[in-house]
């Protein structure tokens, strides 16, 4: 019959240290799967804002970093949803979302939303419900932007991002310095088109068919126009990066 072996003494007389240190190990394992995520949340800031779009014609609204996603409502009047996190570099946590508030006012038929305080190193997500027959006039310094279905027009401006539009109809000026550009427009009264990627390629449909440049200049960008005898007037530029533009289905 076999016995089982006896720790020695040496291993026994360091069990008492060692355990003391591998249990501070575990217990600040377990407190950061715990706290972390608690005061991540505790650093994230939810603010909103409502308007009744009686006499209103158009909604002004200006991000700095983050995305922004524009709506038609499902309801009556607007709605604006804004989440503020500190943005995260080199593993440390930046900017204080106490700091900033949610500011609205009212400039004759123009409403104009967008954040006061200390922005600085926060990151943004803005999601906007609003009566689809508002103009829509935003700004976004760096980040993404997507508008769908609103009708009443719109001007769009991405500093460096992507941006992306799907509307019925309505004018459109859309633009990014740095990033793609993708416009669908279901309109059968376009006026003057004209599309422009400076450093990029361009393409323009219209009802399935392709639209060209005519006489291209060598170069690495793309400007592409042409003139319809609708109302809807059409400009999309791009500084760096792609522009295509869909018009009809």
């Amino acid at each position: 019959m076999t016995s089982e072996p006896v720790p020695s003494v040496g291993c026994m007389r360091r069990l008492p240290i060692i355990c003391p240190y591998l249990l501070a190990i575990a217990v600040a394992l377990i407190l950061s799967v715990i706290l972390v995520p608690a005061v991540m949340a505790q650093q994230t800031r939810t603010l909103t804002a409502s308007e009744p779009d009686e006499g209103l014609t158009t909604v002004e609204v200006e991000g700095h970093v983050g995305k922004m996603q524009i709506l038609p409502s499902t309801s009556a009047g607007i709605q604006v949803r804004v989440e503020v996190k500190p943005s995260i570099s080199d593993g440390r946590t930046r900017g204080n979302p106490q700091n900033v508030d949610l500011r609205s006012s009212r400039r004759g038929s123009t409403w104009v939303v967008s954040l006061s305080g200390d922005y600085k190193d926060l990151e943004e997500a803005w999601t906007l419900e609003l009566p689809a027959h508002l103009r829509v006039e935003a700004k976004v310094g760096v980040g993404d932007m997507n508008v769908e279905g609103m009708r009443g027009g719109l001007k769009a401006k991405v500093g460096v991002g992507a941006l992306k539009i799907d509307v019925p109809e309505g004018s459109i000026n859309a633009e990014s310095g740095v990033g793609k550009v993708t416009v669908k427009s279901a309109t059968n009264s376009y006026g003057n088109v004209e599309l422009r990627a400076s450093v990029g390629s361009g393409s323009i449909r219209v009802d399935g068919r392709v639209i060209r440049q005519q006489n291209r200049p060598p170069g690495p960008g793309e400007r592409i126009t042409f003139t319809g005898s609708g109302r809807d007037q059409i400009q999309i530029r791009s500084g760096v990066g792609d522009a295509e533009l869909t018009i009809g289905r």
